[in-house]
């Protein structure tokens, strides 16, 4: 009987010193360009879902396409307007190029990224609503 309970005793303190240990020992390299897997995207708490990115514009600067800028609408709640260049973070999306009538971008969605080609209307063509 006694040595049915030290070993229960021993087993109990094992289990609560094997788990004080995996408590500690696990951790979560942040970064900025790096989300937190465990955390529910930023978007799922102000309502937006996944809100859209819309080009009204473009300045291109055939000189030096890295001085090229754009005019971007963010849709959803807040509405964002934004003048941006290639490098440049506007919600969910990072602008990597402002070519003559068209913004490449990557989409991060729940942690990967997806590029996408905003391109204005041609002369005649009714914009996207």
């Amino acid at each position: 009987m006694r040595t049915a309970l030290l070993l229960a005793a021993l087993a109990a303190l094992a289990a609560t010193h094997l788990h004080a240990q995996t408590a500690r020992a696990w951790s979560y390299p942040r970064a900025p360009d790096r989300r937190d897997p465990v955390l529910p995207p930023e978007a799922l708490y102000t309502g937006d879902g996944f809100p859209e990115l819309r080009v009204h514009s473009i300045a291109h600067d055939p000189a030096d396409p890295r001085d090229s800028r754009a005019l971007v609408v963010l849709t959803g709640k807040r509405g964002e307007r934004s003048v941006v260049r290639a490098g440049d973070r506007v919600g969910q999306y990072r602008v990597l190029a402002v070519r003559r009538n068209c913004l490449v971008a990557l989409q991060n969605v729940l942690g990967s990224g997806r590029p996408i080609v905003l391109c204005l209307p041609r002369a005649g063509e009714a914009a996207r609503p």
